[in-house]
């Protein structure tokens, strides 16, 4: 058998980890750059994106892995979890980083008290007038929450929910086509999937895209004895399967609440 020279592979290791660590350098550079000129080169209000992100966002082993990015879509799309507004960067960052959507779970429920604590930060925020029962309403939730009376919580989220919901479908803003007498939820969950769920939305508006993303799993179709009842939150599934403990967990008691904060913080600075 041929003899062939002894190759130093730590050279070769090392020569790699070092470029990757340079193009995580450059990335995060490119980031930070892309951050500060999109606002004043295209005229986009430099809050584009949502305030909780920030530069703690998108690290993995300390480099910035722009992937992450697409994990966050993800995540928010097809398991209805909301990260816009709330939690904060760091528990955010380690949510993009777990492993998959049960460990995202189960960091929740192990940080409950950090987004107990986020969301109640977060609503402190809404002032305007005609949003304090809104307010008041998730603050008894996330009491409840902070007790450990996981179902009320869950429930009481679920229903600011979905009257925030037929208010932003009514108001005007987002839709100026009318909606008819009666508000439908199928219709709704169509209609933010159509206009704010999809690939090409306007970068002006993509907070306001992180933040429905989400809502539009929570109305999933979920018919009582008929369909299997879904494990994550759902608002239909909150209002007709109050005895399920597939629906009712403390994951979803959370989230529930996580939704609703950040659906009206985003109301109330966007002036829906």
């Amino acid at each position: 058998m041929p003899k062939y020279p002894l190759v130093d592979t730590s050279l070769i290791l090392r020569t790699h980890n070092e470029l990757l660590i340079d193009f995580g350098k450059i990335t995060e550079s490119w980031l930070q750059d892309f951050r500060l000129r999109i606002p004043l080169d295209l005229g986009i209000p430099d809050d584009w994106e949502p305030p909780n992100w920030g530069d703690r966002c998108f690290y993995e082993n300390g480099i910035f892995n722009l992937d992450l990015f697409d994990a966050a879509e993800t995540i928010m799309k097809e398991e209805g979890l909301p990260l816009a507004y709330v939690p904060h960067s760091e528990l955010v960052n380690a949510l993009l980083l777990a492993e998959n959507k049960d460990a995202r779970r189960a960091l929740l429920v192990s940080h409950r008290g950090d987004v107990i604590e986020d969301c109640t930060e977060t609503l402190k925020e809404i002032t305007h007038p005609d949003l304090q029962g809104h307010r008041a309403a998730i603050q008894d939730a996330l009491a409840a929450l902070a007790q450990g009376i996981d179902g009320p919580a869950q429930s009481h989220a679920a229903n600011v929910f979905d009257q925030l919901l037929r208010h932003i479908m009514r108001n005007g803003v987002l839709f100026p086509e009318s909606l008819g007498e009666f508000f439908y939820h199928d219709k709704t969950a169509k209609r933010l999937k159509r206009r704010w769920v999809h690939d090409d939305i306007d970068i002006a508006e993509f907070r306001a895209g992180c933040v429905l993303t989400p809502a539009v799993p929570a109305l999933r179709k979920y018919t009582s004895g008929r369909d299997p009842i879904p494990d994550t939150f759902n608002r239909h599934a909150t209002s007709h399967a109050v005895h399920s403990a597939v629906q009712f967990t403390e994951a979803n008691a959370i989230i529930g609440c996580m939704l609703a904060t950040s659906l009206l913080r985003e109301i109330h600075d966007s002036g829906w």
